[in-house]
């Protein structure tokens, strides 16, 4: 079936509203049947064949087919090529041929030669690890045309997180949910494994006065955490004294932490109370720990082993009664082998380590968490929260967040200024990732440059290769998975689809 053909027109309309359906749909699986079926037939392929990985063995597959009876099933599991399948699996590319038994890759399997396949064309569906593949043989006119390939990819694109859904069935419960009812953690959004290891260490710890040291990079939320440790300690009604090291100057820092007595230094007309003593019955958290001059760690050392310390000028020790939390993104025993932080310090603060996730560990936190920050945020604004649209959730989670939460928070305010000047009700992906503003190259920043340059390119690629993913991925020379990370990510997805 040509695709000009005015029937072949109508199949992939009734196969894009199939597409759209899965976000939405009580029952996925029959849902991913039909969606494979229309594939087929708008395809023009005998049969279709899918099959989704409980584990990253796929040792244990589940089938979903076109909708053949028994006896036509088992003909048709027959006539798949596992070989093919493995080829698309081991590349993390569709693999396509106009005959199987006749391309040098694959005519020498027994499989093919025993089932003399001819025209097909597979995938895999995700990556690392793949959670499943598509299938789709046979063509009475010849091989799949690259308008078909182009067809083809962006159903596995849309499929993949339904079949997420359906591979991880069990990443739909809350895995927080009984250490909710043990905890005050309200503030901290995620329902994860990974999330749920960090509240299993948090109740581990917050019952006692033992130093914690929060690890992880940046914005993956260890003041939360440590801001949960102390409301679920013993002083919890004490005070929570938050100090940024990285922000004072060191010469700044001991007057910071401990405070100074009058005359003890030029601008200390009175005495002055630091940290440690404002913190005097609940906890004191010290972020970005790894910051702190060699001298100001040997006198933390002091409070720690001692419970005392000098205030800046002062002559006589006083009495520490708070518990100190530290944070660091840094690595601290790479730190303590350059000899820029004190070993026995590393060892007093690291007693019970607690290292925060990144965002791409619990990926299937984003949806609430960009939610919740949409809410927030927009209250804070001044803005009626509205919802963010289920599609812009799917292309939210499959986004690279190397700057967590914080960067998430980030795009998200932008996302819900640009849906108000819209005058949406929901929030779109295109409120997202806005198209570019028009300007020249050199009215932008660095940054904004470099996503112009960026999205010019995968556009430019995409155009030569006809919307086909598969063959620009290759001219760019970057892996499938990341080309569709870049076209979502600059908003070409109607480009991809033309």
């Amino acid at each position: 079936m040509s695709s000009n053909d005015p029937r072949r027109t109508e199949l992939e309309r009734d196969l894009y509203a199939a597409l759209l359906d899965l976000y939405h749909v009580d029952d996925p699986r029959e849902a991913v049947r039909g969606a494979l079926a229309l594939a087929a037939r708008t395809l023009g392929a005998e049969h279709g064949y899918m099959e989704i990985y409980r584990d990253a063995t796929r040792s244990e597959a589940e089938t979903i087919d076109t909708g053949l009876t028994d006896e036509e099933r088992e003909r048709a599991q027959k006539r798949v090529s596992r070989g093919i399948i493995a080829e698309a699996i081991a590349e993390g590319r569709t693999v396509h041929t106009s005959s199987a038994l006749a391309d040098t890759r694959f005519r020498e399997r027994k499989s093919v030669q025993l089932k003399r396949v001819g025209a097909v064309v597979c995938a895999p569906i995700g990556d690392a690890p793949v959670l499943g593949s598509i299938y789709l043989e046979g063509r009475s006119s010849g091989g799949f045309a690259d308008d078909d390939l182009a067809l083809f990819e962006r159903v596995v694109f849309h499929i993949a997180p339904v079949v997420r859904r359906l591979a991880h069935p069990s990443s739909d419960d809350d895995a927080t949910d009984a250490l909710r009812v043990r905890l005050s953690v309200e503030s901290i959004v995620g329902r994860s494994a990974a999330l749920a290891r960090v509240f299993e260490q948090l109740e581990l710890v917050a019952k006692t006065d033992i130093a914690v040291l929060l690890t992880g990079a940046s914005g993956t939320g260890k003041s939360l955490v440590a801001r949960a440790i102390h409301g679920n300690s013993l002083r919890r009604l004490g005070p929570f004294v938050h100090v940024n090291c990285a922000n004072l100057p060191t010469e700044l820092l001991e007057n910071e932490l401990f405070g100074a007595v009058r005359g003890g230094h030029s601008t200390a007309t009175e005495d002055r109370k630091g940290k440690v003593a404002a913190a005097s019955g609940g906890t004191l958290f010290l972020d970005e720990v790894a910051e702190l001059s060699l001298d100001a760690q040997a006198k933390l050392l002091t409070l720690l082993q001692e419970k005392i310390y000098f205030p800046v000028g002062a002559d006589q020790q006083r009495e520490a009664d708070a518990r100190v939390v530290t944070a660091t993104n840094a690595d601290l025993a790479e730190r303590v082998r350059e000899r820029r932080f004190r070993e026995d310090l590393y060892y007093r603060i690291n007693v019970l380590p607690i290292r925060m996730p990144s965002l791409a560990e619990r990926v299937e936190d984003i949806p609430a968490l960009a939610s919740h920050l949409a809410y927030q945020r927009a209250s804070e604004a001044g803005l009626e929260p509205i919802p963010i649209a289920p599609a812009a959730l799917f292309w939210l989670q499959n986004q690279e967040w190397s700057g967590n939460i914080r960067e998430l928070e980030n795009v998200v305010i932008g996302a819900r200024l640009r849906a108000n000047g819209d005058g949406a009700m929901q929030i779109e992906t295109q409120h997202f990732a806005p198209a570019e503003d028009g300007r020249r190259d050199d009215e932008l920043s660095y940054h904004e440059a470099t996503r112009a340059f960026q999205r010019r390119l995968v556009a430019q690629a995409l155009d030569a290769e006809d919307g086909v993913v598969a063959r620009a991925a290759d001219r760019l020379q970057i892996t499938r998975s990341h080309m569709y990370n870049l076209i979502r990510l600059h908003g070409l997805g109607r480009h991809n689809d033309s």
